[in-house]
């Protein structure tokens, strides 16, 4: 029987944390509220991001807008630059010994499935 491997796609595989934080910069800079540094990112940073923007400040009503539209100002910002991000050094390797094996290799992600160019 051929392993399974199961892999998160957006900061595992996917080196994506620029692309997040500018990303959070915009819609922070949106509400006229002052953007961060990578530093304050990884201290706030949650997998839901309605906390993360919450702890940065934003009023429930902000993080209700922007969830509102759908994401759609974050996925303007963020789709091009995690377009550029590049996987991590690790991935690379071990997703072709998966190949190489045979090995059935999951991807999950939060993420809409088109721009991960998996569908």
């Amino acid at each position: 029987m051929n392993p399974v491997l199961v892999f998160d796609w957006n900061g595992t595989l996917l080196d994506d944390a620029h692309a997040l934080l500018q990303t959070t910069n915009a819609i922070l800079d949106r509400f006229v509220r002052a953007t961060i540094h990578m530093d304050t990112f990884r201290k706030h940073r949650d997998v839901l991001l309605s906390l993360l923007y919450r702890s940065l400040g934003m009023s429930r009503d902000e993080v209700a807008e922007v969830d509102r539209d759908g994401s759609a100002a974050s996925h303007e910002t963020y789709e091009p630059l995690a377009d550029k991000a590049d996987l991590r050094e690790g991935p690379h390797r071990l997703l072709e010994l998966a190949r190489r094996e045979a090995a059935l290799s999951i991807i999950v992600s939060n993420h809409i499935v088109a721009p991960l160019g998996l569908s």
